[in-house]
């Protein structure tokens, strides 16, 4: 349980990054715990990865799930092993359904097995700007240490099981908050969600006082 005496929240950063992603929801006051991404071993399959992902959550007391982005696809298929309070989805999808047509492509022509961690990192810094628009100076700080620090092998790994990411809806309570402007994962694929008008992919750090709404009107709502 958390100081407050309310479950705890345990929340899941974008693909490869770390937990300063949720600095500026910190900041709103919004107390959370985050789950790290460890550093995927040799040949190790996504289930057995997610499984050592639950390791981090005390499953002794009631609690809540989040993620972010690739974080919360994990979140979705960390349903399968463990049984959250509310399942909080934030600018990502919960199904293979909403999965974009654009990532499947990556499944026939598997480009991204063949370029290396880094380059990553130099065609994220070509295209963020693409994804999020205009950025405070903080936020741009934040962004750029987020990238310098992230692992090669874990953003190739990461992105390797993004591409064949598949899952059902989880089966249980869920609640959503997308940003209408998301090009990553756009707003026509996915269904019902708290839609932020002028939100684009980065909503959780662009509009964190919008996200801790969101998160404590839902937890104080039950099911």
């Amino acid at each position: 349980m958390s100081p407050t005496g309310s479950p705890r929240i345990y929340l899941l950063p974008g693909l490869a990054a770390s937990e300063r992603m949720f600095e500026p929801l910190r900041e709103t006051g919004l107390e959370f715990t985050v789950i790290t991404w460890p550093q995927p071993q040799k040949g190790e399959k996504y289930s057995s990865y997610l499984k050592r992902l639950a390791d981090q959550i005390d499953q002794s007391q009631p609690f809540y799930l989040g993620g972010v982005s690739f974080g919360g696809m994990a979140a979705v298929r960390l349903c399968e092993w463990v049984s959250p309070e509310k399942l909080f989805l934030i600018s990502t999808v919960k199904n293979s359904a909403e999965f974009p047509f654009y990532l499947k492509l990556f499944r026939l022509i598997p480009l991204q097995k063949l370029i290396p961690g880094q380059t990553y990192k130099w065609f994220s810094n070509l295209i963020f700007p693409l994804t999020v628009g205009s950025l405070t100076p903080k936020l741009h700080e934040i962004r750029n240490e987020i990238m310098k620090n992230s692992d090669p092998y874990l953003i190739r790994w990461s992105i390797n099981q993004a591409v064949y990411w598949k899952a059902s809806s989880p089966k249980v309570p869920l609640a959503r908050i997308h940003g209408k402007k998301d090009i990553v994962f756009p707003r026509f694929l996915i269904g019902k969600a708290n839609l932020i008008p002028k939100a684009d992919h980065h909503l959780i750090m662009k509009r964190p006082e919008i996200v801790a709404e969101f998160l404590q009107r839902e937890m104080g709502s039950g099911a």
